[in-house]
């Protein structure tokens, strides 16, 4: 088995069938120790990090009613102040 991660487009509309399979068969098939999405997960992307193997999934959550699903299917969430997680960074 080979190591390394693993980079796909979520902000592609539309992606092509069978990369989106081999992707998925990808994650199902390989046990990782964290996934860790950057993006703001509703019920759908959290529904995908499920699917993969992984001991815990993590992610930002839409602060409002999308995240009653999508919190049940992660590991840990956490809850942005706002929609635009750049917005939030914190410079000290």
């Amino acid at each position: 088995m080979s190591g390394g991660a693993n980079a796909y487009d979520p902000d592609e509309n539309f992606p092509d069938r069978m990369e989106y399979t081999d992707m998925l068969g990808i994650l199902k098939g390989r046990y990782y120790d964290m996934i860790l999405s950057t993006k703001l997960v509703g019920i759908g992307h959290a529904a995908f990090l499920f699917m993969t193997t992984s001991r815990d999934r993590v992610s930002y959550v839409y602060p409002n009613v999308n995240a009653a699903g999508a919190g049940l299917m992660l590991s840990e969430t956490f809850t942005p102040e706002g929609l635009n997680l750049s917005e939030n960074i914190i410079c000290q």
